[in-house]
This record gives C-alpha cells, structure tokens and sequence, in this order.
C-alpha cells in the first residue's frame, strides 16, 4: 500500500499462480475503489430529486432530475387516520425531465375503490440512491 494524491491509497496484489498484477486506487473520503476497469472510479452519490407530482384519474405526472424507478406506493385511508396499504406501482423512467404516465386506477392487478387514497413516491436511481423524501399526496377515486 502506498499513499497518493488527494488522500489516496494505492494497492497492488500479485497472485503466484497467474502472472497478474492487480493495482487499485482507494479513496477514503469517498468510499470508492478504482481499478481502471470502466469508469473514472467516482461512485455516483446524487440523489434522484423527484418534484411536481401529480396524480389524476387518468395520469401520473412528475419531473426527475435523473433517470430513475420511482416506487407509488398507495394506502386506502380510514376512519380516525388509519392506512391500510394497497400496493405499489412501479415506474422505470429511463430519461430525466416531465415524465407522464396513463393510470387506469389499478394497483397491484386490482382496481382502486372508491375513497381517499394517500399515494408515497420514492425515486432510487441506478446506484441505488434514493430521493431524499418522500413525496405524499392525496388522490380521490369517486364511483
């Protein structure tokens, strides 16, 4: 192990069997390892925002920062502010910017039934970093 710039570790492992020499950089402060494979070594550590959700009868609408799958998860709200959880809906959004979506009222397979329903959106990315809170509101399914 030898030190480097900026704070770094260098490492290099050699194995007796193979004429191999394996050399990383660590980076304390980041938490990350490069071994030059793919990449500048530098972890993606931004979270998703997720921002101007709405929800209609027929539409799911929001903007994201990144490409991310953002998680819809509904509860049926109740009397005395209970929630008896519904399902999730999941959505792979591929590109970042408005993302707009066609609800049909079902989740999980099942159609929503009449009431208040209390929709959490989270937004976790490709590096599996989820947005920072979670975004609550309130949709009315009438008959």
């Amino acid at each position: 192990m030898v030190p480097g710039p900026g704070g770094t570790l260098w490492v290099s492992e050699s194995s007796p069997l193979d004429d191999v020499i394996k050399i990383a950089r660590f980076d304390p402060d980041r938490a990350t390892v490069d071994t030059g494979a793919g990449g500048a070594g530098h972890a993606d550590h931004t979270r998703p925002v997720l921002k101007q959700l709405r929800i209609t009868r027929q539409r799911i609408r929001f903007r994201l920062s990144e490409p991310a799958r953002v998680e819809l998860t509904f509860a049926r709200l109740r009397a005395h502010h209970k929630r008896v959880r519904v399902g999730t809906l999941t959505l792979s959004c591929h590109k970042a910017g408005k993302i707009s979506r066609r609800f049909h009222g079902r989740v999980a397979h099942k159609r929503l039934v009449p009431g208040r329903y209390r929709v959490t959106a989270v937004a976790r990315d490709a590096a599996h970093n989820v947005s920072r809170h979670p975004t609550h509101r309130t949709l009315r399914i009438k008959s």
